[in-house]
């Protein structure tokens, strides 16, 4: 994700601490541009910031951020998400499994007849009924399929009964207003203050949010700009071919050399009669092979990476805001003695590149065919295949 701007720490207290006026703007319309849906392991749910329609994933290094991402998909302005965040934040700690009666359970029924997850329905069991009636399926102690149900009310009828709430709740013209209107016709809480709510939301804003001192529509600050998904296998068009065609090689093993997918296809494929971890490729024989099988052996190139920049009949060189799933990742110098090194893109997230390649010894994924993760900068270049057989 792009990087936030550095606020002093004087000035961020000040934010976080103070009672602040701050005008709204309304609602807008973001960029229906995808992030990748590449498992990262990260807690509750995983990854996509960007895309309106894929709402069963979230993008995030924790909840609040994957909280702030998912309603910024949904075309709210910061301010407005700022007074939902400050408003979970003092009923769940942002926490889905979170019981009112003390400790977590995964199934909301337990925490009958208290509130339970992110806006503790009451009773827990409530969610559940709220979910089915919205068509809103998966697990219902994730974190994605609370904030769908959360949004689905929002915009029908909320647990506190008002109607037309997202039409009030825009209209609202200060971030404490909007944090307290939340409180009271969402949440049903009944204090107009809500003076820690407030403060929560104040501080969502500090962190995710664009100038706090003059908010207007943010200009992207989810690193969503650029990015795009992994893509699906099955339906795979383009250069992504090429990334799906590598990927049948992931058990395969990491060997530099000409049996490292060097010594043409039907050589390669002869000696390695079942793809497996007695096969050998470096990081441009995998790019080789993949290459071999997708053409049904038309384009049979056997050169090393360091041939990738000079061969234009395979490959034009495009910029990192024109990559896509399938391009090559060519690193000069990339390990220990200048050795040149090519990965195959999955995906982008900001100015993080998601790979699959042959790796050497000093590579995340240890001798062996697998995927890598890299960032944008000097030192690498990016090239797009324009050659036969896609």
């Amino acid at each position: 994700m792009k990087a936030y701007l550095i606020r002093s720490f004087g000035f961020l207290a000040m934010i976080l601490f103070m009672a602040i006026y701050v005008p709204l703007t309304p609602a807008f319309a973001i960029s229906q541009a995808q992030i990748n849906l590449y498992k990262q392991g990260i807690l509750y749910y995983d990854i996509d910031a960007c895309s309106a329609t894929a709402n069963s994933t979230l993008y995030g290094k924790d909840n609040p951020e994957k909280i702030w991402n998912y309603f910024k998909t949904q075309g709210m302005d910061d301010a407005h998400i700022a007074a939902v965040m400050g408003n979970i934040q003092q009923e769940s700690g942002f926490n889905p499994t979170i019981m009112q009666k003390g400790g977590t359970s995964n199934d909301p029924v337990v925490a009958d007849p208290g509130g339970w997850g992110l806006v503790q329905w009451t009773p827990g069991s409530k969610v559940l009924t709220t979910a089915s009636e919205y068509n809103v399926t998966g697990s219902i102690n994730e974190l994605s399929t609370q904030l769908q149900v959360i949004w689905a009310e929002m915009n029908g009828t909320t647990p506190a009964g008002a109607t037309n709430f997202m039409e009030n709740f825009t209209n609202t013209s200060t971030l404490e207003e909007a944090t307290a209107y939340f409180a009271n016709k969402y949440e049903a809480a009944g204090d107009p203050r809500m003076e820690t709510r407030i403060t929560f939301a104040q501080q969502a804003l500090a962190r995710y949010g664009g100038s706090p001192s003059g908010i207007t529509a943010s200009s992207g600050t989810t690193g969503c700009t650029g990015s795009f998904v992994s893509p699906d296998c099955i339906t795979a068009t383009g250069t992504a071919k090429i990334l799906c065609a590598a990927k049948a090689y992931d058990t395969t093993s990491y060997f530099i050399g000409i049996k490292g997918g060097h010594q043409g296809g039907a050589a390669w494929h002869e000696s390695c009669s079942t793809i497996g971890p007695d096969c050998y490729l470096d990081c441009s024989g995998l790019v080789n092979m993949a290459l071999y099988d997708l053409t049904g052996g038309s384009v049979d190139r056997r050169g090393p990476v360091a041939d990738i920049p000079n061969e234009p009949q395979y490959w034009q060189k495009v910029t990192y805001d024109e990559i896509q799933s399938g391009d090559l990742l060519v690193k000069i110098p990339a390990d220990a003695g200048g050795i040149n090194h090519v990965e195959i893109i999955d995906h982008t997230e900001g100015t993080k590149i998601f790979t699959f390649g042959a790796h050497t010894s000093s590579a995340p994924q240890e001798d062996q065919v697998g995927p890598s993760q890299y960032t944008d900068q000097p030192g690498i270049t990016y090239y797009h295949y324009i050659g036969p057989g896609l």
